[in-house]
């Protein structure tokens, strides 16, 4: 099982990690380098990846992939497409999400939920921070949520959210969220189950007081 809690570790397990556009946990070689430069030409202009042979690359939402297709942080043998998860770039990643917003200010403080910009996405992991494969120049880094621009927010349908199911509505099960500080700040349980409990206790509070006057009202009459 995939879970969010595996997510965040698989995210944190890649810092400082090279980025390498259109990869997704494999092991950096030569021959990679040869394939992706043909296939992305604009993106393989620097002239110090030989420099990061050896070591295991993601781009932003090969992050995601890198742990979905990928049997642990150190794996470099990603399974294209396996887990149900899909080949999408970071815009299509947030279509593909079911339980999304653009409200910022209502983004609940859960971690692994992916944090989403034009045509890039990260990991948020919990107390205001993220963690992205920000750039070539970057590397994989860990960044603050309310410093880089996040404009939408998203829980990965195949992802096992602690407490929280990934395709219900949004904020129906949270209990706090992330404010644009990075702050947390409560919020009401809404489901329906909750209210409807609610509502049974406050109608059986008001049979027993109705219960009570009129038996009050009885014995002062003399019928009881």
């Amino acid at each position: 099982m995939k879970t969010n809690t595996g997510l965040c570790s698989y995210a944190r397990a890649q810092l400082g990690r090279p980025y390498w556009y259109g990869t997704f946990g494999q092991l950096s070689t030569e021959a990679l380098y040869a394939a992706k430069k043909k296939q992305y030409p604009r993106y393989y202009t620097a002239t110090n990846f030989s420099s990061q042979y050896g070591q295991k690359v993601h781009d932003c939402v090969g992050l995601f992939k890198g742990y979905m297709w990928c049997s642990g942080p150190e794996d470099t043998n990603p399974k294209y497409a396996s887990n149900g998860f899909p080949d999408v770039s970071a815009d299509g990643l947030y279509n593909h999400c079911v339980n999304k917003s653009t409200d910022m200010s209502k983004m609940p403080d859960v971690p692994g939920i992916a944090v989403f910009m034009p045509g890039h996405v990260g990991v948020y992991i919990g107390s205001g921070l993220v963690i992205e494969a920000r750039g070539h120049a970057y590397g994989v880094v860990q960044t603050e949520l309310n410093k880089r621009g996040w404009t939408k927010w998203a829980y990965i349908p195949e992802i096992e959210y602690s407490g929280v199911s990934s395709g219900s509505n949004v904020g129906s099960s949270q209990s706090s969220v992330v404010t644009p500080s990075g702050s947390t700040v409560p919020t009401i349980d809404a489901s329906a189950g909750k209210k409807k409990r609610i509502l049974v206790m406050v109608a059986s509070c008001l049979a027993i007081v109705s219960i009570s006057i009129l038996l009050v009202y009885l014995v002062r009459k003399g019928k009881i």
